[in-house]
C-alpha cells in the first residue's frame, strides 16, 4: 500500500510516497529511491508500531491454524495495522490476525496480510462517521497509527524545507 502527498509550500511542489511497512513495500522503496533524481519526491516507509512488536499470527502455510506471536513490523505493516487498536480488535477481545502468506527467498522471510480487510474497512468508516457524528468520540478512538503516517509525512516536509532553506 502506498500513498502520495504533496506540499506547495515553498512554491515548489513537493511530494511524499508512503509504502506499506512490509517487505514487498521496502523493495518498492529501494527501487523508487534509485529511480528519484530531484528534491521534489521523498519516499518513506510506514513508520513501525509498538502494537505490532508482539501480534497474533497464523500459518505459515500448510501449518496449522494455531496462533503464534510475532513482531510484524516489516512483515506485515499494511494500511489496515494503522487503523487503531479499536479497529483490529475482535468482539471477543483479541486482535485480527496476521495470515502468513508467501515466502520471499531473497529476504528469508514470509510476506503477512491482515486477515478479514474488508471487515476492517467497514469498522474504520464506522469510526470516522462516528467521529463526524460525535467529536467527542475522537478522544475514545485510538487515532495512533494515522498521526504516526501524518507525522512521518509532516516530518518528511519539514527536513526537506528546512534542507531547502539551507542551500
Amino acid at each position: 500500500m502506498e500513498a502520495v502527498w504533496a506540499s506547495r509550500g515553498s512554491g515548489h511542489p513537493r511530494f511524499s510516497a508512503q509504502n506499506g511497512h512490509h517487505h514487498r513495500g521496502y523493495e518498492r522503496l529501494i527501487r523508487k529511491r534509485s529511480r528519484v533524481r530531484n528534491g521534489n519526491i521523498l519516499v518513506r516507509q510506514y513508520p513501525p508500531l509498538d502494537l505490532a512488536r508482539h501480534y497474533p499470527t497464523l500459518g505459515p502455510p500448510p501449518a496449522d491454524a494455531s496462533v503464534a506471536y510475532a513482531d510484524v513490523n516489516g512483515l506485515a505493516g499494511s494500511i489496515e495495522m494503522y487503523l487503531g487498536r479499536d479497529i483490529l480488535t475482535l468482539p471477543d477481545g483479541s486482535l485480527c490476525p496476521i495470515q502468513w502468506r508467501a515466502y520471499i527467498s531473497g529476504a528469508r522471510q514470509y510476506q503477512g496480510e491482515i486477515t478479514a480487510k474488508q471487515t476492517l474497512h467497514d469498522a474504520y468508516r464506522a469510526k470516522i462517521r462516528s467521529a463526524e457524528t460525535d467529536p467527542s468520540s475522537i478522544a475514545k478512538q485510538d487515532w495512533s497509527g494515522i498521526h504516526a503516517i501524518l507525522d512521518l509525512v509532516l516530518q518528511a516536509f519539514r527536513s526537506e524545507t528546512a534542507a531547502s532553506q539551507h542551500t
